[in-house]
């Protein structure tokens, strides 16, 4: 159970930051489309806006505590305040699950389609590499016109809805850090001769 923590610990951390960086990514495009005079250079606008199609699905087919109950196992576990903890996580994770399906629909129907017809993709390209995303540019014979996308009454509304969206997956993953945090506590003390390895993905 102890390790099982540690890979829902990796899924919840690399889910937070790319979460958090679309989040950042949509402000900072919302923010200048209202000051023009704060706009940086067009490769860090380019950069943002090939952001905003990032994504993270944290979803397994069962969850730890669905797996334990299963199996007959979560009733070994003495400790209330750990089975209590473990619903929690589930339910917090369920709920993260629907708001990243609904994010994820709005971002294939809504917001790929748009900077599809406005923007050019081809330039910029992210690539996982040991589990690290890299970024690189690429030449392309098609141009953006940077300007005119943030003057888009459209893409603004987009970037509002994707806010709203993000927002509420970043709530999760904190409610969810808790979780995770208070399990943690409550496993060292109740079992405090299990040493959980971290979970390395490569």
């Amino acid at each position: 159970m102890a390790n099982e923590l540690q890979f829902y610990r990796f899924l919840h951390n690399g889910g937070s930051k790319r979460m958090g960086e679309v989040l950042t990514a949509a402000e900072d495009l919302l923010l200048w489309i209202s000051h023009p005079e704060d706009r940086p250079e067009e490769d860090k606008i380019a950069l943002e806006v090939h952001k905003l199609t990032w994504n993270w699905m944290s979803r397994r087919s069962s969850s730890m505590y669905d797996t334990l109950n299963s199996s007959g196992e979560f009733d070994l576990i003495s400790s209330r305040e750990l089975r209590k903890s473990l619903f929690n996580l589930k339910t917090q994770q369920e709920i993260l699950f629907e708001f990243e399906v609904q994010q994820f629909d709005f971002v294939d129907v809504q917001l790929r389609p748009f900077l599809n017809r406005t923007t050019d993709r081809t330039a910029i390209r992210s690539v996982y590499n040991s589990s690290i995303l890299e970024t690189s540019y690429h030449p392309s014979p098609f141009t953006t016109s940077y300007e005119e996308l943030l003057r888009n009454r459209e893409f603004a509304n987009i970037l509002t809805d994707l806010i709203y969206m993000t927002k509420r997956i970043t709530d999760a993953y904190g409610r969810i850090e808790i979780d995770l945090d208070d399990l943690d506590a409550l496993i060292a003390s109740e079992y405090p001769s299990i040493r959980p390895e971290p979970y390395l993905p490569y």
